[in-house]
């Protein structure tokens, strides 16, 4: 998840992949990344309210058309996220900025990049799977042949170094838990900096004590 496992480098569009492979490298880099990120989603805002306002008005609705469609927000990432950032406080859109580095395939249809929660990246290959079933099946494919530096989800938590937060690998993958862990560690970074700056090169760069 962002650097939060040495030698790991998360998937994304090949553009944003050069650019955070360096970024991985320099926390600086990483942090301007982020911001370019939260630029571009800024425009994107009033219309995320709005449709979050709809949503609350039309619960009803929106559990019927879950049946064939993405949830309400558009992009199950983006929802937890948005209720992670509201509930922890943390500053709109940085949360889903970090994901957007993390996971973020463009979406012609949105006209922007959208974080997956069926991405995998291990030995350098992303690779973005159409459900959880077949996400889980090539995460046990991968540790099945030895590999252990795998990073999955919306966040792209990496399983070798904090794996142990989950109760298991399904938990790992799950859109909810996924993004909570990640925006769990952001806030705790950012008490212990003091700085929003700081937390989120620590998080493209710490591995558990």
């Amino acid at each position: 998840m962002g650097r939060t496992s040495r030698g790991s480098v998360r998937p994304r569009a090949d553009n944003v992949h050069r650019s955070n492979v360096a970024a991985s490298r320099h926390p600086g880099t990483a942090f301007a990344s982020v911001l370019f990120s939260m630029n571009r989603l800024t425009l994107i805002h009033s219309r995320i309210v709005a449709v979050l306002g709809v949503a609350a008005l039309s619960f009803s609705l929106s559990q019927a058309r879950a049946e064939t469609n993405l949830p309400t927000l558009g992009n199950i990432c983006e929802r937890h996220i948005a209720e992670a950032e509201t509930t922890l406080d943390i500053p709109r859109q940085l949360l889903l900025a970090i994901s957007v580095v993390e996971s973020g395939v463009w979406d012609e249809a949105r006209r922007r990049s959208t974080p997956r929660p069926w991405t995998v990246y291990a030995q350098k290959r992303g690779r973005r799977l159409a459900n959880k079933a077949e996400a889980l099946a090539e995460v046990r494919n991968l540790l099945d042949r030895g590999v252990r530096n795998i990073d999955v989800g919306c966040m792209q938590v990496n399983m070798h170094y904090h794996g142990q937060a989950f109760d298991s690998l399904e938990e790992a993958l799950d859109p909810a838990h996924n993004v909570s862990y990640a925006a769990l560690l952001l806030k705790s970074l950012y008490r212990d900096a003091r700085s929003w700056s700081t937390a989120i090169a620590r998080y493209h760069s710490w591995t558990p004590g």
